[in-house]
């Protein structure tokens, strides 16, 4: 079984971070599937709010409005589970004036046909263009389409990422906290 990764109804507001696009590298080439080579340009991300550090430390998967990026803890997991799905880039991220350190992007090296367009339902954004972007209303799913990948971007929509059971387990396993899992 496959699902949607997405985010869970308890990942506060006040959490969702800025990228730094002055200073970052363009977050698109996050989104595209593919191994990310080393540049001098570190990611970072800000948030310029009063929060309470304990909340902040409760959260594994972050979001924001560039890439998402992961706790220590879920690095870990990804170093040891998942070396060959995703590349994990190191990232700054600051609270306020406080930089926190051993946060990373999780970028997900592999995009994959996965997503049934005959059956799922939905329009395309920019008339009627095969590749262009899409809103999906409802997606299905091609069985066995990750084949031996954990998790990848469907080449269908890339900002679409799509899991395997396993890995849905393992975070349910682990109580990661900031994602859910959403059955298609």
């Amino acid at each position: 079984m496959y699902y949607l990764l997405s985010i869970s109804d308890n990942y506060p507001e006040n959490l969702w971070f800025k990228y730094d696009r002055k200073v970052s590298p363009n977050h698109l080439k996050f989104k595209m599937g593919q191994v990310y080579s080393s540049e001098t340009i570190k990611p970072v991300f800000r948030l310029n709010k009063k929060i309470n550090n304990k909340k902040f430390a409760q959260f594994d998967w972050f979001w924001s409005d560039g890439p998402n990026f992961v706790s220590p803890r879920l690095v870990d997991y990804f170093q040891n589970q998942m070396s060959d799905d995703i590349q994990l880039i190191d990232a700054d991220v600051w609270i306020n004036d406080v930089l926190f350190q051993d946060y990373k992007i999780p970028n997900i090296l592999h995009s994959i046909r996965c997503i049934d367009l005959a059956k799922s339902d939905f329009e395309f954004l920019i008339n009627d263009e095969s590749d262009g972007p899409k809103n999906f209303n409802k997606y299905i799913l091609t069985n066995d389409s990750l084949g031996m990948h954990k998790i990848c971007r469907a080449s269908e929509q890339l900002t679409t990422i799509v899991v395997q059971e396993s890995f849905a387990i393992d975070c349910k396993e682990l109580k990661v906290n900031g994602l859910d899992f959403l059955t298609v």
